[in-house]
């Protein structure tokens, strides 16, 4: 089909026809393909949210993760010092000190684990600021065995190596039992305190184990995982030293808006409002006349290109007569 070929026949009802087919500008709100495809990814993938609030946090944080990404775990807990059974917060320790989330991540997931079990593949640990895109995890973990030992996240350096817990890590099921069943309680792996970081004491126990830290990078060494908001992250604001996830290099990889993937899964020091601005720019927001890689891996889009473009063009114009 060429431009000139391109037939188009606008009836009294607003629906077109291109080359004698019936097309409705309804038809573009329907985003069935997408939603299917989330779906499938979420019957495929299974993953178990932890996720670490304060009794002080809970309106202020983690009700609107609730709202948002949440909703696409296959199951959840947030782990607290305080219980509230009607938005599904354990009491996992006895209080809700900042450096107490070692507590709370080790008495939440052991909860997790003893009540679920390996019913789902993997396990993230959030905090109540982090924000997770599910697909792009889930995309990230399907090729990868859940059965065996996994471990991934934003690598930080800070006397020892771990990947960071507000970016959020992942553990595999395999991961999980070892440490709901052996470490956490062996001092020969884990320290047997309340008062540490989770994602410090994680590291440490898997570490000592043998659990390597796997590569958490996209095939152009991107990152992935976030430390930080898109804002900070976007705007040149390098808070950590870095190194590369890749475990036969030490490279320094810079940590700037050009070293993010274009897949990214998750990202640090969300606020509340910053939760549903995400929610609309990645789930409902569309640039005009954009296709994402996937699209472009079906359909290149360096064959037939000005033709494409022609097309494409033409139907751009018939959208805004009737979208605006």
């Amino acid at each position: 089909m060429s431009f000139f070929s391109l037939l188009v026949i606008i009836d009294l009802n607003n629906n077109y026809y291109i080359d004698n087919k019936q097309v409705s500008i309804n038809d573009s709100y329907n985003n069935d393909v997408f939603n299917g495809l989330s779906l499938t990814l979420k019957d495929n993938v299974k993953v178990f949210c932890v996720i670490l609030t304060s009794k002080k946090n809970v309106k202020e944080r983690a009700i609107h993760q609730n709202n948002t990404w949440v909703k696409r775990c296959n199951n959840y807990v947030f782990g607290s010092g305080a219980e509230d059974k009607e938005l599904g917060i354990f009491k996992a320790c006895h209080n809700d000190t900042y450096n107490l989330s070692f507590c709370k991540f080790k008495n939440t997931l052991t909860y997790a684990w003893k009540t679920h079990g390996d019913k789902f593949d993997w396990y993230i640990k959030a905090d109540d600021d982090t924000y997770f895109i599910m697909e792009n995890l889930r995309a990230f973990l399907m090729n990868k065995d859940p059965n065996k030992h996994g471990y991934y996240g934003f690598r930080m350096v800070a006397g020892t190596l771990y990947f960071s817990g507000g970016a959020g890590y992942v553990l595999s099921k395999a991961t999980v039992k070892v440490l709901v069943e052996q470490l956490f309680e062996d001092p020969k792996y884990c320290r047997q305190v309340d008062a540490a970081f989770d994602d410090v004491e994680v590291g440490a126990c898997l570490s000592k184990y043998e659990i390597k830290r796997g590569k958490s990078l996209d095939n152009h060494n991107k990152y992935l995982f976030s430390a930080v908001d898109p804002m900070r992250l976007f705007y040149k604001y390098p808070p950590y030293i870095v190194k590369s996830v890749d475990l036969l290099s030490d490279e320094i990889i810079p940590y700037d808006r050009n070293s993010m993937s274009d897949f990214p899964i998750a990202f640090h020091y969300i606020s509340k409002e910053m939760m549903y601005a995400l929610e609309y720019l990645l789930y409902e927001a569309e640039v005009i006349g954009r296709k994402s890689r996937i699209d472009r891996l079906n359909d290149p889009d360096n064959i037939n290109s000005i033709k494409k473009i022609t097309e494409r063009y033409e139907l751009i114009k018939l959208f805004s007569k009737h979208n605006y």
